[in-house]
């Protein structure tokens, strides 16, 4: 929703102008929990009704949420469902996000460091390590790997620590001000290719984020 909502998004994304629509799952129904089981329960009967309204359906979810499923396990029993209850094949896609959505954010750019700063004086930023080097140094990050093994939780300290705002408040600035290309996760990369195919009306099914 952060991305989505800045003008002209499609140009970072590369494709033509489209309409969206997002649903939360357990919001204002019935069907199971507002979070990522939720969704891996239940995405075919919030999207049942939407079926003659929109030509596209994009379900995201989390890997991380205590199951036994593996990641292709996941996208192939939500889209059969999808299929069962009448979206075609083609006017679908699934995104698992593994492990979660905050893997997104962590990119070694300035421009996330000033992000989790910004609710500290330009005095005391000027004595601060690197956020790089503050989560290397607490363990949330170590120095060979491409991202926080736990981004979850290296947002939770982070914020913590620097007095950052929100979560949506970090991914609206964070999203506003740097490339799509930055981020190459899989995950990522997989809802940018599927967005780029739906050049019409899309309907984003995601949990809470």
């Amino acid at each position: 929703r952060s991305f989505l909502q800045l003008p002209r998004f499609h140009v970072k994304l590369g494709t033509a102008p489209f309409l969206w629509d997002l649903v939360v799952a357990g919001q204002g129904t019935r069907q199971g929990p507002r979070n990522d089981p939720g969704v891996f329960q239940h995405a075919h009967l919030l999207l049942r009704g939407y079926r003659t309204t929109h030509r596209r359906a994009v379900v995201v979810l989390d890997f991380e949420w205590g199951h036994h499923y593996q990641v292709d396990e996941i996208k192939a029993r939500i889209q059969r469902n999808l299929c069962q209850s009448g979206w075609c094949d083609d006017q679908i896609a699934v995104i698992v996000i593994k492990p979660e959505l905050e893997a997104w954010l962590w990119q070694d750019h300035p421009i996330v460091q000033d992000v989790f700063y910004a609710n500290r004086s330009k005095e005391e930023r000027a004595r601060l390590p690197s956020l790089r080097v503050w989560l290397r140094d607490h363990g949330l990050w170590p120095q060979e790997h491409p991202k926080p093994p736990d981004p979850k939780q290296a947002v939770r300290r982070a914020r913590q620590e620097f007095g950052a705002s929100s979560l949506f408040a970090i991914y609206t600035s964070i999203c506003s001000k740097i490339s799509v290309r930055g981020c190459q996760d899989q995950a990522f990369l997989e809802l940018c290719s599927a967005l780029r195919r739906f050049d019409a009306r899309v309907l984003q099914l995601m949990a809470r984020n």
